[in-house]
C-alpha cells in the first residue's frame, strides 16, 4: 500500500503539469513578471512631470485593487449571506459589493491602461 502513493503521487504531478491549463497559466505569470519588471525599469529613468504623472496612476491602481478587495471581502455581504437573512437583503449587499468590484477592477484597469499607454508614447519619442 505504501508503494503505491508515492506512484499516484508522481501520476497526479505528471498530469498537473502537462496539463494545458496549467502550462497557458505558467507562460501568462512569466509574461505579467517579464512586464511588471520592464515597467518598473522604465519608471526609474522618468523624471519630472513624466515621473508624477506615472506615480498618480500607480496610485490609482493600488487604490482600484483596494476597493476591488473591499467589493470582495464586504462584511455586510458575507454577515447577511451566512446569517440567513432574507434573500432580498442577501440580493441588495450582493449588488453593493458587486458594484465595489466592478468599479475597483475598471479603475485599476483605466491606470493601467494610461500607464502603458503614456510608456508607450514615451519611448516612441526617445527615438
Amino acid at each position: 500500500m505504501s508503494r503505491i502513493i508515492p506512484i499516484t503521487g508522481k501520476f497526479i504531478l505528471a498530469a498537473l503539469l502537462t496539463c494545458p491549463l496549467y502550462v497557458w497559466g505558467r507562460k501568462a505569470q512569466k509574461k505579467k513578471e517579464l512586464d511588471q519588471g520592464e515597467l518598473h525599469t522604465w519608471l526609474n529613468t522618468l523624471k519630472g512631470q513624466d515621473k508624477d504623472k506615472a506615480a498618480s496612476h500607480l496610485a490609482a491602481m493600488k487604490s482600484g485593487r483596494f476597493i476591488f478587495v473591499i467589493g470582495i471581502l464586504c462584511p455586510f455581504f458575507w454577515v447577511s449571506l451566512f446569517a440567513g437573512d432574507p434573500v432580498g437583503t442577501v440580493l441588495i449587499h450582493f449588488t453593493h459589493s458587486s458594484l465595489f468590484v466592478i468599479y475597483g477592477y475598471f479603475m485599476h484597469k483605466k491606470a493601467k491602461n494610461s500607464l502603458y499607454q503614456m510608456k508607450a508614447l514615451g519611448s516612441k519619442n526617445l527615438n
